[in-house]
């Protein structure tokens, strides 16, 4: 796992993102028994940047 990721039964959170990271995201998962996409899902960031934090 990466730094800012934090995936916990069937939750996914995603921390220190930055408006750039906004987009069109799937989940994919493998196993003996082949692999499977998920539906696209939207990600849109809304910030107020208060400071040089937001970018």
């Amino acid at each position: 796992m990466k730094a800012g990721i934090i995936v916990s039964q069937k939750n996914l959170v995603l921390q220190m993102v930055r408006r750039t990271s906004a987009g069109n995201y799937t989940c994919t998962a493998s196993n003996a028994l082949g692999t499977t996409t998920s539906n696209v899902v939207p990600l849109s960031i809304r910030c107020e940047c208060l400071s040089s934090h937001c970018a």
